[in-house]
């Protein structure tokens, strides 16, 4: 399967998920509004999503997938199967023991990671509580992310990013069956993620048995690969933890403002992540076992063609859709979201912290590529520093514009972090291959930038005119007319051919 149609699943699994995701948003929206309950509530939702991403889709998850790779094509389905077992086994161990602790600390937890919840507040103690009830969800979906990455592995990609769907379900289903009480709807929330967390690994464990490789628990630990694995998760467990730390810093800034700050920036967030996961994650997923498996075999000028295949791709999608974020950030908020608790006011300061987010989007999508490039070749260390880099220029950043922007000062610190990364992860590139990304890349990169900037003035003038007709009608208008805009500019200057795409997807990795 080439990269691109790879991609392509991953993306459309994506998109399903995220749509489901939106809805569950609107409908939480509805429900909690944007105070004392959705505060609390995203804020304990944040642990365990930070504990996902550190051990299993951060560190473990980038260690793993190019060893078990490398063991699967040179020693056979057995080894592989008896190392993603051990791998198992010892991710289980630790974030079992992990939950424990945090379920007993879970007070001191929470005034930690939003000291603007001081004891009189009332969003403290219901924090608490959610958190405790939450907090199993990080054990269930950091397993799953590990059979997820065998999945990808074995060129399966849909199975694993078909299972985020089953969270969105569940939580839509408690969010229908809830009462109007915002408190008790956020508490039958929060009981909502561990059960969705044991359907999801329930789900990718039986794929991986239909595909052959049946991870199980292994008391038996002696295995040559675990070493080198722990040698990797260490620095990109750091790595990884400072990224996190990073996303948690803007929630503990943002809770020293006045409650709706964490709202705000969690919606606009959620709205950026769409391209994100849809581009970055899509592409990056199917990238890291594909240029593993080509480092592995010596293929290095196939693996430096992938990538520059790759970024050409993620900015030709990105960079539109930042455009039209930025242009479109007002109308998509009210519409998905001004109903119920969460009124205009909301919505303007959700549109605000969007603009700013969208502007470090390309910045994020090329983070994922060239992470997954160093990855593959085991270093674990420049992801690291990147990370350690875009952490000081959100703090500085933050800090220096907390009190005249407020949450949008927030925002702003976390675009301008991602650009920092990117740019330590490139000059890394540059010094080991010569260069991050070839002159054709680059070149094709400006003249994207120069089409969606014309493409998101084109939109934002289409909805000018037309809102009028009716908000909805209006806005799929403006997109409409921004989409056909870029297109049209980027095969009139040439920045890419139709027919380029179409090999790129036929091409076979």
């Amino acid at each position: 399967m080439s990269w691109l149609r790879a991609s392509s699943v991953v993306a459309s699994a994506t998109l399903a998920s995220r749509l489901l995701g939106f809805l569950r948003d609107v409908l939480m929206a509805q429900a909690l509004g944007a105070g004392v309950a959705a505060d609390a509530f995203l804020v304990a939702l944040k642990i365990p999503n930070l504990l996902r991403r550190l051990f299993a889709e951060g560190a473990f998850g980038a260690a793993f997938v190019p060893l078990f790779s490398q063991v699967h094509s040179m020693e056979g389905e057995q080894a592989a199967r008896a190392f993603a077992s051990r791998a198992f086994t010892i991710l289980g161990v630790l974030l079992t023991l992990l939950t424990g602790l945090a379920l007993l600390a879970m007070p001191l937890v929470i005034t930690v990671l939003a000291p603007g919840f001081d004891l009189a507040d009332p969003r403290h103690d219901l924090a608490v509580e959610l958190a405790r009830r939450t907090f199993s969800y990080a054990l269930f979906v950091s397993l799953t992310a590990l059979l997820a990455g065998v999945l990808n592995v074995l060129g399966r990609f849909a199975v694993a990013s078909l299972a985020p769907v089953i969270l969105n379900l569940v939580m839509i289903g408690a969010l229908l069956t809830g009462g109007d009480d915002p408190v008790a709807q956020a508490r039958l929330l929060a009981l909502a993620l561990p059960v969705a967390g044991v359907l999801q690994l329930a789900m990718l464990w039986l794929a991986c048995r239909r595909a052959g490789m049946a991870v199980s628990l292994r008391p038996d630990l002696r295995d040559r690969h675990l070493r080198p694995l722990g040698r990797r998760i260490l620095p990109g467990l750091a790595g990884a933890g400072i990224y996190q730390v990073n996303v948690v810093i803007v929630t503990i800034m943002a809770t020293a403002l006045a409650p709706g700050a964490v709202s705000f920036l969690y919606f606009a967030d959620r709205l950026a992540q769409l391209p994100l996961g849809l581009i970055g994650v899509a592409i990056s997923t199917a990238l890291l076992p594909i240029v593993a498996r080509r480092i592995a075999e010596g293929r290095l000028e196939a693996a430096r063609a992938l990538r520059d295949q790759a970024a050409e791709v993620a900015l030709l999608l990105t960079l539109p859709a930042a455009a039209g974020l930025t242009a479109l950030a007002l109308p998509i908020v009210r519409i998905l979201f001004e109903r119920g608790a969460f009124d205009a006011l909301d919505a303007a300061a959700t549109a605000s912290a969007l603009q700013a987010f969208a502007l470090g989007l390309p910045a994020a999508v090329l983070v994922r590529i060239l992470a997954a490039s160093l990855f593959a070749r085991g270093d674990m260390r420049t992801p690291l520093v990147g990370a350690s880099v875009a952490l000081v220029v959100t703090l500085l950043v933050g800090l220096a514009t907390l009190r005249p922007l407020g949450h949008l000062g927030l925002a702003v610190a976390a675009s301008l972090a991602n650009w920092a990364n990117l740019t330590v992860l490139a000059w890394r590139l540059r010094g080991i291959e010569g260069r991050a990304f070839s002159r054709r890349t680059k070149l094709r990169a400006l003249g994207a930038l120069a089409c969606a900037v014309f493409a998101g003035s084109m939109a934002h003038q289409a909805f000018t005119e037309l809102h009028h007709i009716g908000r909805l009608t209006g806005l799929a208008s403006a997109i409409l007319v921004g989409g056909l805009a870029f297109f049209a500019m980027v095969t009139v200057v040439r920045v890419v051919r139709p027919r380029e795409l179409v090999a790129l997807f036929r091409d076979r990795a």
